[in-house]
């Protein structure tokens, strides 16, 4: 097994071993201290306001944001030397994860640390995070984003909105659609192009003559955010508010989207970990049949199978943070180019970075289904909070990059980065297909507890690398149109990613678990191996079927069988066991 990390996307073609990846079970004294606050600030503070901020009490949101900074949770990515505290990124996971069990203040207070603030972090002079970060860390000013328009979606680069130097200004002009925290905001990162043409970051006082809010959007989910359009109307913005440099406005709203997926990745695990504790409630005093619902197979099977997507989605987000904490520990952070260099390595994982973004909203997506479920008619009433559950998720698979975005994006990175000769994808591709003829599967290693669903694991990556390497042979430079094959593609290299950081985890933390706790592990990897391996297996078909036919077709079909197949032996028990956990503990189990 290869220790050294891996770089970005790697791990479709090699091997981790389960002590190089960080997990939840590793957090510091440190860690838990910032995790207890946050969450007694959510359970003191938020929960008691909830019903006002959904009834869009935006008051009550920047008191609350305020109280957050006086706790220092505003600050954790911001440098010491303008008053914040610099801590890593698992940290901004773990403050994310407490808050997201707050519905519509998350987003409020997500979207300020996250996309409100960074641009400024990362891009700012010395002389702009002088002036503006000490209010933003504090919560005396509410930041926001300004990328999205009325016109562009997805195409996030095709912006109308313009900028025009007049002497010691440019002047601004265009709308803005959208806007997280717009209604509450005193400063807005703005995206527009210069004289038409150069695509470019400005940062934007609400105060500046000729900026102008619309009105509260009314939305499905996340009522208690503030959604408005932000509109500029020959806005003057001093020169020296310029963020970053001419024409590169598309480094800063990539790399900063990259983050913010990462980011909502641990946001929904804490939505989730909030959203099954009423349900695992409710199955217990509902009776049915003369019994609560809870002792029913099939209501089981519900908290079982969210329960191990929940711990693979949990798993992958602090694997991703690990990653990046490793690579940003080398750095010097007093170098002038220091977030130059973070950006490279963010840029070199933004595949995984929109795989947890695809990966953990889908999650949510599911298993809130099964919240509002398993409370029958009642979820759909909005006194009970399935309801809420339920609106507010939708929103995810939305905003920081549609989900069909985001997974578009992860093959594209990988192919990019195979045609710069950054990952031998090819190479491997073509070993894979040579191993098509080889007559037998490798064996797991009897003596690992782990072994099969290790041994599923490297087949998966056989499997990803077969279709990769039938669709480049097949269709060269015209792969990039043809969304559905990528899509495909991309649904094996999710799933994969998924699988294995679930499986590294459980391998690594089992060897000093307690007897209850190893059989615990060992059912959330086998189911999560068994729904992985099924899923993937699906996708990895149809997309042979798009791509190829004849005998070449049976052959990648063969493959794909062979390389699916899994002894899931005992998959019955271990759901039962998860459920028996989650019910008995009353909350998420581990």
């Amino acid at each position: 097994m290869e220790t050294k990390l891996l770089a970005g996307a790697e791990y479709l073609i090699r091997s981790s071993d389960p002590d190089s990846v960080f997990v939840p079970e590793d957090f510091t004294d440190e860690h838990k201290q910032i995790r207890d606050t946050t969450y007694d600030f959510v359970v003191a503070e938020v929960f008691p306001q909830l019903e006002a901020i959904d009834h869009q009490d935006f008051g009550k949101v920047k008191e609350l944001l305020a109280k957050a900074g006086e706790l220092g949770l505003l600050m954790t990515d911001t440098p010491e030397e303008y008053g914040g505290l610099d801590l890593d990124k698992v940290t901004s996971m773990v403050i994310a994860e407490n808050i997201a069990r707050t519905g519509s203040f998350s987003v409020s207070f997500t979207a300020h640390t996250g996309i409100g603030t960074l641009p400024l972090v990362y891009y700012g002079t010395a002389a702009q995070k002088e002036k503006y970060l000490g209010k933003l860390i504090t919560g005396e000013w509410v930041a926001a984003y300004c990328l999205t328009e009325p016109g562009s979606g997805s195409d996030a680069l095709d912006v109308a909105s313009t900028a025009t130097l007049e002497g010691d200004h440019y002047v601004l002009n265009g709308t803005k659609q959208f806007i997280t925290n717009g209604g509450i905001a005193d400063f807005f990162t703005v995206f527009v192009k210069i004289d038409k043409e150069q695509f470019t970051a400005f940062l934007v006082e609400r105060t500046f003559p000729g900026v102008t809010i619309g009105p509260e959007e009314k939305k499905l989910g996340i009522k208690g955010s503030s959604t408005t359009q932000v509109i500029l109307d020959n806005v003057k913005v001093p020169k020296d508010n310029l963020l970053g440099q001419i024409g590169k406005g598309h480094k800063i709203a990539f790399n900063i989207l990259n983050i913010g997926r990462m980011k909502l990745g641990a946001c929904v695990n804490g939505a989730a970990k909030q959203a099954i504790l009423p349900a695992i409630e409710y199955a217990k005093e509902r009776k049915q049949f003369g019994h609560p619902i809870a002792h029913f197979g099939a209501i089981q099977q519900k908290f079982a199978d969210s329960m191990a997507e929940l711990y693979a989605s949990e798993s992958l987000v602090y694997r991703l943070a690990g990653n990046l904490d490793q690579c940003f520990a080398g750095l010097d952070k007093k170098s002038p180019d220091h977030y130059a260099q973070q950006e490279a390595m963010l840029a070199d994982y933004s595949a995984e970075c929109a795989i947890a973004k695809v990966y953990c909203s889908e999650m949510l997506q599911r298993l809130v289904d099964e919240v509002l479920q398993i409370h029958g008619g009642y979820g759909f009433l909005q006194e009970y909070p399935a309801e809420r559950f339920y609106r507010d998720e939708r929103i995810n698979r939305i905003y920081e990059g549609t989900n069909e975005i985001n997974r578009l994006l992860v093959p594209g990175t990988i192919l990019k980065k195979a045609l710069k000769g950054q990952l031998p994808l090819q190479k491997k591709a073509l070993a894979a297909f040579e191993a098509l003829m080889s007559p037998s599967l490798e064996s797991p290693d009897p003596a690992d507890p782990f072994g099969p669903e290790k041994q599923a694991v490297e087949n998966a990556k056989q499997i990803f690398l077969i279709l990769a390497g039938a669709a480049v042979q097949k269709l060269m430079d015209r792969l990039q149109n043809e969304q559905e094959i990528l899509l495909c593609a991309a649904d094996v290299a999710i799933e994969l990613y998924a699988m294995e950081s679930a499986v590294l985890r459980a391998a690594k933390v089992y060897p000093k678990a307690s007897a209850a706790k190893k059989a615990l592990y060992k059912a959330l990897a086998q189911v999560v191996v068994f729904s992985s391996l099924e899923k993937l297996g699906t996708a990895a078909k149809q997309g042979a079927f798009y791509i190829e036919e004849g005998d070449t077709l049976n052959l990648i079909l063969g493959g794909i069988r062979r390389y699916t197949k899994y002894d899931a032996s005992g998959l019955l028990a271990a759901k039962r066991l998860i459920a028996k956990e989650t019910l008995e503990q009353g909350k998420y189990p581990l």
